[in-house]
């Protein structure tokens, strides 16, 4: 694909199927941004990677509170099994820094 064909499927993609699919934009964003928002104070705006994964794990919940699809139920369980492994790396990884 060139960028035109890029642009293109983009513009088709967001104003048929996931508009259809996920509502309206600022809704959608409205909602993945309160969720978000959790886990930024909780952290206190020090984002980690396992954060980011959490992030994208609430994307997909967000996303599955308007329609229930099987690939955001998969995407959202790999997001929280990365975010697993990525916390215990960087506490593995702290803990040997310590000694």
């Amino acid at each position: 694909m060139n960028r035109n064909e890029i642009l293109l499927e983009a513009q088709r993609l967001i104003n048929t199927d996931r508009a259809e699919i996920y509502g309206p934009a600022l809704e959608n964003h409205r909602d993945i941004c309160t969720m978000w928002q959790v886990v930024i104070d909780r952290c206190e705006g020090r984002l980690k990677p396992h954060h980011v994964a959490l992030m994208m794990a609430l994307l997909k919940v967000s996303r599955l509170c308007r329609t229930e699809t099987n690939d955001s139920f998969v995407d959202a369980a790999a997001y929280i099994a990365l975010a697993g492994e990525m916390f215990e790396t960087q506490s593995t990884t702290q803990l040997e820094l310590l000694k």
